[in-house]
């Protein structure tokens, strides 16, 4: 006599422990596949970032593809058609579902280290919710950190505009990333 199995817990399980290794792998995929674009076509790229404070701390995000364990500062892309103060609200939203107040423009940068022409407009702002901070599926981690006290992992770029910001540079001329 045949007895039929009842679907247990484990199925379900590893369907969830699997997802996010599924997940990883095709971020990652993406990833290097954006880099490889990069150095093959060399476009020129516009991006927005912000050094949100709130109570003396800095928010520091980490992806959950690429250099996943680098802490720096929210943003992304900018789109067609897209102001750069939209651009900057829509990628925190995007990445910690949080609003800011933009305060001011800290700087303009440049980088041509990975293939293509990238230009970095980077905002102080500070949020308008601090306790509403969640991840998006592209953020791994979500950190407030006192502005002396980073993680050792923390972006050297992201380091060189803290920097400036705690000296009060004035931030605004063209440069490297």
């Amino acid at each position: 006599m045949r007895q039929d199995r009842l679907p247990g817990p484990l199925p379900s399980l590893r369907v969830r422990l699997l997802q996010p290794r599924i997940k990883r792998y095709v971020l990652d995929v993406l990833f290097w596949a954006r880099r490889f674009y990069w150095r093959w076509r060399a476009p020129i790229t516009l991006g927005v970032q912000a050094i949100i404070l709130s109570q003396h701390r800095i928010l520091l995000v980490r992806h959950d593809y690429g250099d996943r364990w680098i802490w720096r500062l929210p943003g992304g892309a900018v789109k067609r058609k897209e102001t750069l103060i939209d651009a900057l609200r829509r990628e925190v939203t995007e990445e910690i579902n949080a609003e800011i107040q933009i305060e001011r423009l800290h700087g303009v940068y440049y980088n041509f280290k990975r293939g293509a022409s990238d230009h970095i407009i980077v905002f102080i702002a500070s949020l308008k919710n601090p306790t509403a901070l969640k991840p998006s599926w592209e953020i791994r981690d979500i950190g407030l950190f006192e502005l002396d006290a980073l993680p050792k992992s923390t972006s050297p770029a992201t380091r060189r505009r803290i920097e400036e910001y705690l000296r009060q540079a004035n931030g605004t001329e063209y440069r490297p990333w």
